[in-house]
């Protein structure tokens, strides 16, 4: 069985981020397997306000060291990437394990809010991966 590889924020409604992703990895035959890089949580009492905890850029690099220790991934897919630093630790496991099939989906905002997380991470995502 092929597997796929999502480095992406963890969604707690599961309608999007990694859950999503997962269960579309599912739906096409493929082995799933995420490395997180944040969890966004929603305030109720705050008309669903978005907010976003984010993973430290060493802990996403250590799950990325796990999921490659246990055999190449057929594919990899980013999504929310968090800051500049995990974006980095990302261009650098793409560098050190050469996955061949990379999707980069470049998560800039959470749906239902207004602009984008960080401009500078629209920079990093274009110049790095």
């Amino acid at each position: 069985m092929k597997k796929t590889l999502t480095i992406a924020g963890s969604d707690t409604t599961g309608g999007a981020g990694l859950q999503a992703d997962l269960k579309t990895f599912q739906e096409y035959g493929t082995f799933g397997m995420s490395a997180i890089t944040s969890i966004v949580t929603m305030d109720i009492n705050d008309n669903w306000s978005h907010n976003i905890e984010t993973i430290e850029p060493e802990v996403v690099g250590r799950q990325l060291e796990t999921v490659f220790a246990g055999g190449k991934p057929d594919a990899l897919k980013t999504g929310m990437l968090g800051d500049i630093r995990t974006i980095a630790v990302v261009r650098d496991a793409i560098d050190h394990y050469h996955p061949k099939n990379i999707v980069i989906d470049p998560v800039l905002a959470c749906k239902g809010t207004a602009g984008i997380l960080l401009s500078e991470n629209a920079d990093s995502i274009r110049e790095l991966l």
